[in-house]
Formats: structure tokens, C-alpha cells, sequence
């Protein structure tokens, strides 16, 4: 192999024992084994330079050496550390309880985090609103905001909500630089951390999971317990301080975790896989309640997933909405009842779910281009 080539990759190693982390490695394993070929014509290219040492070809060669730095270092920043749950690490920056919010009160601005936060609804309402959905966070239910997510919430008109807010990393390293929650968050909440801080950022993520985005709490009592006491400590000078809250980040995700496997939902898991169970959960739904008054938004409540989220992953898998897909699945149904020759037009109605003849009549023909009764006669000619 080329001696420069060499170099440059034992420059990519050397950036990834710099910042101690596995970002740069894999990026030296991803061109060593996808990209030697063109990494080898650069390398010769620089070979060639120094055979000809004019002014112009150092220029050149410090210039390629210089955009290899530069690259491996935006390849950094926008890498995302594939974390092992072995490693997780809580540190809590800042807890807060607020009680008696609403929309005159309590006004968040658009703004994008730069950790997770955690919610606890004790009582009332929570809308959130993010760039791609838009849910509701209900009372005694547990909220995941994801960092780097641009969002808002606010609550329902004329009410009031309790809630616990905490900010926390949950992969903690303490040899990156840090930003104080207060400076971040409450007090200027426009302001962003310098650069230099958002490295610790792109460690702050489960790149290959996704958790739930809310949980509703089997034990509301005993989360609230969790929260209050996490808050207590927080605000304390006890010497065993972190010690503590790191303990309470766990009890609170085990709380969480009980509660998702008590309803037989994951609490995370690789997107695609996430993707097809919940996709999965909602054709049986349509399979076993079509029938009756079935509602894609109080599916979505129960499974804690946004309406316009679980839309975009469901049309892009089946290329249908979800209301359409509902709709097809009862026409499909009524066909085979009709072929039957054995139900009125308004018992067929009733057993595909719809509220009377007329409004199937008309819906089935808008799906078809007949009329029920014109259908049965077009299928029985053949």
C-alpha cells in the first residue's frame, strides 16, 4: 500500500484517540475498506507533489492535508455515537416543578434543546408541537423530548397543568465541555451554546433507538414520588448529590419501562422495527374493530404516538393515510357481504361499521363507480 495512504488514514486515527471517541475509527474502518481506491489516487496525488517540490505543489499539498483535517472534523460533528445501553450515564442539569400553567402564564418560544427533557404531566394537558407533529401530553403520562428537536408547547384554552420539567444527558461525559440549563434554557432561552459545547451534543443521543414519545404511568403516585423527591435532592448540598439523582433517573425509567410492557408496547426500539410494530398494531386494530365506531386518534392516544408522526411513517409504508386505509378495508368487506346475497344494504351498512345506508351507499360509490345494488349485478355477470 502507498506510505501516504497510510498517513492519511493514521490522520483520521489520530483525530479519534484526539477527542476519545469511536466517531473517527469508524469513519478510518468506513474508507479503508469502501474507499481505497480513491483514497489511493489522493495519495499518489500528494506523492507527486512532493516529487515536485515548486512553490505552487507545496501550496497544493498543505491545501489537501489542510481540507483532510477539515473534513475529518465536520465528519465528526455530524457523526452520531451508536451508544450501548451498558454506557448510559444520567446527569441532571436542571428540575423544576410547575404548577398552575397556562397559556397566559406560561408562553415557551419555538427553541431546539441540546438534551433530553423529560416531562411529567400531574395534572391537566400538554400540546406539543414539533416542526413534523403535533400530540397531546395527557395527565400521568410520562414525555421523551428527544435533543435537537425543534419544538413548542403550550395547553388546552382556558385550563390549568402541573407539571415536573427536567433537563438531563443521559450519556454523560464529563472530560467534554458542558452548558449550564439555567443560562441555556431559562434565563436566555435565544441564546445557543458556542460550538466548541455542541460537541458534547452529538453525544447526547441513542443513535440507533427511538424512544416513545409519551407514557402513561401504571403507578401515578409512585412517579410523582420519583420527580418530587429528584427535585428535593437537586436543590440540596448533600455530598452524595449526584449520586442520588443518578440513581432516580433509573427508578424513573424503570417505572417508565413497566409501564409500556404492562400495555405491551415497546418503551424503544430501532426505528424501522418501531415502525413496523406500530404499522402492525393498527392493521389489526382496523382487522378486529372495522365494525365499530374505530378512531385513528384514539389508536394513536393509546399507543402514545403523534397524529401527523404516525401519518407520515404509515403513508410512506403503505401509500395510503391511515382514515383512507379504514376506509378501503370496510369497502373490501362490504363487497364480500354483498356477493353473499344475504343482507339488506343497511345491515351491511352496520356490519362495516358505517352509520346508515345512504352515507354507505354514497361512500361505496364514490369508491367504485357504482351503486351497491349496480355492483352486485356488474359481478354477478361474471
Amino acid at each position: 500500500m502507498n506510505p501516504d495512504y497510510n498517513i492519511i488514514l493514521l490522520l483520521i486515527l489520530q483525530f479519534s484517540f484526539y477527542y476519545r471517541s469511536p466517531n473517527f475509527y469508524n469513519i478510518f474502518l468506513f474508507y479503508h475498506k469502501l474507499h481505497i481506491y480513491s483514497l489511493s489516487y489522493l495519495a499518489q496525488f500528494l506523492h507527486y507533489l512532493e516529487l515536485q517540490p515548486t512553490q505552487k505543489n507545496k501550496k497544493m499539498y498543505f491545501l489537501v492535508i489542510f481540507s483532510l483535517v477539515i473534513f475529518c472534523y465536520l465528519c465528526y460533528n455530524k457523526a452520531m455515537v451508536n451508544f450501548n445501553l451498558n454506557e448510559i450515564n444520567p446527569y441532571i442539569r436542571h428540575i423544576n416543578y410547575l404548577a398552575g400553567c397556562n397559556n397566559k402564564n406560561h408562553i415557551l418560544p419555538w427553541r431546539q434543546l441540546y438534551d433530553y427533557e423529560f416531562l411529567y404531566v400531574c395534572k391537566g394537558k400538554i400540546i406539543v408541537e414539533t416542526n413534523t407533529d403535533k400530540y397531546e401530553v395527557r395527565e400521568h403520562q410520562l414525555h421523551i423530548m428527544p435533543p435537537h428537536t425543534l419544538h413548542t408547547r403550550y395547553f388546552i384554552d382556558n385550563e390549568e397543568c402541573d407539571y415536573f420539567s427536567m433537563h438531563l444527558d443521559l450519556f454523560f461525559d464529563p472530560f467534554l465541555p458542558d452548558f449550564n440549563a439555567q443560562d441555556f434554557y431559562i434565563d436566555e432561552q435565544n441564546i445557543k451554546p458556542s460550538e466548541k459545547l455542541l460537541i458534547k451534543k452529538k453525544r447526547s443521543l441513542i443513535s440507533s433507538f427511538n424512544f416513545i414519545s409519551c407514557v402513561t404511568i401504571i403507578d401515578p403516585n409512585k412517579m410523582y414520588m420519583l420527580f418530587n423527591r429528584t427535585l428535593q435532592f437537586y436543590k440540596g448540598t448533600d455530598e452524595l448529590k449526584q449520586l442520588y439523582l443518578k440513581s432516580m433517573v433509573f427508578r424513573i425509567l424503570a417505572l417508565a419501562i413497566d409501564s409500556c410492557r404492562a400495555k405491551n408496547l415497546p418503551f424503544f426500539s430501532t426505528n424501522d422495527n418501531f415502525h413496523k410494530e406500530i404499522i402492525e398494531n393498527f392493521l389489526s386494530y382496523v382487522k378486529d374493530c372495522y365494525a365499530n365506531n374505530i378512531s385513528v386518534k384514539q389508536f394513536l392516544q393509546d399507543q402514545n404516538i403523534g397524529e401527523r408522526y404516525f401519518s407520515k411513517i404509515f403513508k410512506a409504508e403503505k401509500n395510503i393515510t391511515p382514515n383512507e386505509y379504514i376506509i378501503e378495508y370496510r369497502i373490501k368487506q362490504a363487497k364480500k357481504l354483498l356477493l353473499e346475497d344475504k343482507y339488506y344494504i343497511y345491515e351491511i351498512a352496520e356490519r362495516v361499521g358505517l352509520p346508515n345506508e345512504y352515507y354507505f351507499s354514497r361512500l361505496f360509490k364514490q369508491r367504485t363507480g357504482f351503486s351497491p345494488l349496480a355492483w352486485i349485478k356488474e359481478n354477478k355477470k361474471e
